[in-house]
């Protein structure tokens, strides 16, 4: 949320897939900060969404992230701040993602469940 090169606005990372989001949700609450809210209600607004939405906010056409289910919490979260049903609409949309993605999941966990990692045993 720190901007190090003016002509640089963010980029996708890995901390938003694995646990970054979450971390931020409980901040937001004990910061209790106008600029922090300001800033990370952005972040989720922007976030995977379409080029001509950040391009409106910030004037340059850019993909912040793809969307897709691992990102829906941020749309819904922003949804949830502002009362913005536009952005609920589109956190069920990305969750709820077409089945290219359903695919990719599904071959993951029939992965995992090859390498045995789960223990689905009922005793």
């Amino acid at each position: 949320m720190y901007q190090l090169n003016e002509d640089d606005i963010g980029f996708s990372h890995l901390s938003v897939l694995m646990g970054g989001p979450e971390i931020a949700f409980e901040l937001t609450h004990l910061l209790k900060d106008e600029k922090w809210d300001m800033l990370w209600n952005q972040f989720c607004k922007l976030y995977a969404a379409p080029k001509e939405v950040v391009e409106k906010e910030f004037g340059k056409s850019i993909e912040l992230g793809d969307p897709g289910p691992w990102y829906a919490r941020l749309p819904a979260y922003y949804s949830k701040v502002t009362g913005n049903k536009e952005y609920a609409e589109r956190a069920w949309n990305n969750f709820l993602m077409p089945e290219k993605d359903a695919i990719i999941l599904i071959l993951i966990y029939k992965s995992l469940m090859e390498l045995k990692v789960f223990n689905l045993s009922m005793k």
